[in-house]
């Protein structure tokens, strides 16, 4: 389930590369390498579609403060999670 309008998601970018974001689940971020203690207290995240970073989402606020990025280690964008 959403947290985010995706119009208003369209329109945020990761502060320290400026790459687009785009939500994704706590499951999402667990598969691509994030750890359920890293993750607590987030209701989602944001991902950097360069696949190499998430943001939190607390809330229902994202927290797009460099300090608060979790690095990922994606070689590559991974793929949209798919709409249900």
């Amino acid at each position: 389930m959403p947290y985010l309008d995706s119009q208003f998601v369209a329109l945020l970018r990761c502060p320290a590369s400026r790459s687009p974001l785009e939500e994704a689940s706590l499951e999402r971020l667990i598969r691509l390498g994030l750890t359920q203690e890293q993750c607590a207290g987030w209701d989602a995240g944001l991902l950097r579609t360069d696949g190499r970073g998430a943001y939190p989402l607390r809330k229902g606020i994202p927290v797009l403060l460099a300090e608060e990025l979790l690095p990922l280690h994606a070689d590559f964008a991974s793929p949209p999670e798919p709409r249900v």
